[in-house]
């Protein structure tokens, strides 16, 4: 009878354990709004506003802004005017971004987030998540950087050189395969056309 109250502290450890897990799950569970966290945290409620409004040719950049080529610069931007100092003459959503590494510990790997509750990685445990939609969304490029964070990290590689995979690691094989076809087929890919002005 003694015996069956007096536990093994692996018993104890493994039923606070299950407890907790089953805690932590029920509570990431509830989904959260990615876009207006990152607004939140940023400090912008929206986009800034283009000067002279968004140009026709190119998305993403003022009107009073054109794209030249030449053989020896290539491709590049001039102003049709004179500008105020302060214009806003690009905005755009960024194609990828990631979390400080001395943040790892204490923020959302996917929305930056300070985590007030942990959903943890299952393979690795340098990172964490709010929530179970962030870390499902996470997964699409964590999946591949997982094996190499810590390696990164320990070999004092700097937070542009995880920026550089995550740009590729959150995209298709497909997607960059296209890219470069478009690239050597005359700039034909979606995010490279624009109107040129040949000088």
């Amino acid at each position: 009878m003694l015996a069956q109250r007096l536990r093994s502290p692996d018993e104890v450890f493994h039923q606070i354990w299950k407890s907790t897990v089953f805690y932590v799950t029920s509570v990431a569970q509830q989904p959260t709004n990615h876009y207006r966290q990152l607004l939140r945290i940023s400090g912008f409620t929206d986009p800034p506003e283009l000067y002279e409004g968004e140009s026709r040719a190119i998305p993403g950049t003022s009107s009073a802004m054109s794209m030249r080529r030449s053989k020896d610069k290539g491709r590049y931007m001039v102003a049709n005017e004179r500008l105020p100092v302060g214009a806003i003459l690009t905005s755009e959503e960024p194609y990828a971004s990631v979390l400080n590494f001395d943040k790892q510990n204490n923020h959302c790997l996917h929305c930056y987030t300070r985590l007030k509750r942990v959903v943890p990685c299952p393979t690795c445990s340098g990172v964490a998540y709010c929530s179970a939609p962030c870390a499902n969304a996470g997964q699409v490029y964590h999946q591949w950087e997982c094996q190499f964070m810590e390696l990164m990290i320990g070999s004092g590689m700097s937070v542009n050189a995880a920026l550089s995979m995550r740009m590729i690691t959150q995209s298709p094989v497909e997607y960059f395969l296209q890219l470069v076809d478009a690239i050597r087929n005359n700039d034909e890919h979606p995010h490279l056309k624009v109107s040129f002005h040949m000088k």
